[in-house]
């Protein structure tokens, strides 16, 4: 079930979503209790956010191929520097995230209480009061370890799997090249 890419896969969703959501939730009931509404900071409320943004969050890792378009992004500016490649992978995955999560969240947690245009101002004044910060950093900071985790235990190394093969030349030369 964790082995191979798949195993790769889910052992880094899964454990990149529980930190990731455990450390936003305590932030957003933070904020919460700080604005006055009510004394929120509870664990019973911190397991039941981080529980329910664990389930967007596992959707949305396993949904969005944010790791293939930094992937992408990052062999289209022939970028050769492992410091600028991480910098880059760790902003695309901690944008896709934060703003995905949150903004699902947010419509899922407050819809019902303060209408759409509540969710939206929530997930905006938090997604730009911090939430993204938050998660740019620990995705900058855990990344690395999360996915050498993930080779021990999948088996799985993404970084040693083989190029892929060339494109064979084609047998006959298109007209404008034969008759150059």
């Amino acid at each position: 079930m964790f082995k191979g890419p798949a195993g790769f896969s889910k052992i880094m969703s899964i454990i990149m979503t529980i930190i990731i959501c455990f450390t936003v939730s305590l932030y957003l009931m933070y904020r919460v209790q700080q604005l006055g509404i009510a004394p929120v900071y509870h664990p019973i409320n911190v397991l039941q956010a981080t529980i329910v943004s664990c389930f967007v969050s596992y959707a949305v890792a396993e949904l969005v191929p944010a790791a293939d378009w930094a992937g992408k992004l990052i062999a289209a500016l022939h970028i050769k520097n492992r410091v600028v490649a991480h910098l880059i992978m760790s902003f695309i995955l901690g944008t896709c995230f934060a703003f995905l999560i949150l903004f699902i969240c947010a419509i899922i947690n407050n819809i019902v209480a303060v209408g759409i245009g509540g969710a939206w101002s929530f997930f905006i004044f938090h997604f730009l009061r911090g939430v993204w910060a938050i998660v740019f950093g620990l995705v900058l900071v855990f990344l690395i370890p999360v996915q050498a985790f993930a080779v021990k235990m999948s088996g799985f190394d993404p970084t040693a799997a083989p190029a892929p093969a060339p494109e064979p030349e084609p047998a006959v030369k298109p007209a404008t090249q034969a008759a150059a």
